[in-house]
């Protein structure tokens, strides 16, 4: 009995990335950068060897994540562009604060209050 196999169209090889000077710049910049997130630098990365050529099981043993994820992010960003590389809103309940108060209560929270501090020692009168 012989088998038969229909080509169904789909490749296994991952369509080429390609970005302008100016995308490659902004990636290159944040690729090298120290203070912005690791999952953004990570992301950076695998899009410049994306559009280097790379395959991608061999930018998943680059940066060390799944060749599905390293697939996911190639096809975001190039339906997305720079935008796709962001972070989307998570499901679950809204947050309760907004960024405002986050801000405006962050500074208040390492003054002192009046707490006793561990290895510190009890004000006169205090008694456990």
């Amino acid at each position: 009995m012989s088998m038969v196999c229909y080509d169904t169209g789909m490749s296994r090889k991952a369509a080429p990335v390609t970005v302008t000077p100016e995308e490659r710049e902004y990636l290159e910049t944040l690729a090298a950068s120290r203070t912005a997130p690791y999952r953004q630098v990570q992301r950076a990365r695998l899009v410049l060897a994306a559009a280097d050529g790379k395959t991608n099981q061999a930018i998943s043993q680059e940066t060390g994540l799944g060749w599905r994820s390293v697939g996911m992010w190639r096809q975001r960003f190039m339906r997305e562009r720079l935008a796709g590389l962001e972070d989307r809103p998570r499901p679950g309940k809204p947050r309760q604060y907004s960024d405002a108060d986050r801000l405006r209560w962050t500074p208040s929270l390492g003054q002192d209050r009046g707490y006793i501090k561990s290895g510190s020692r009890c004000p006169q009168g205090v008694r456990w």
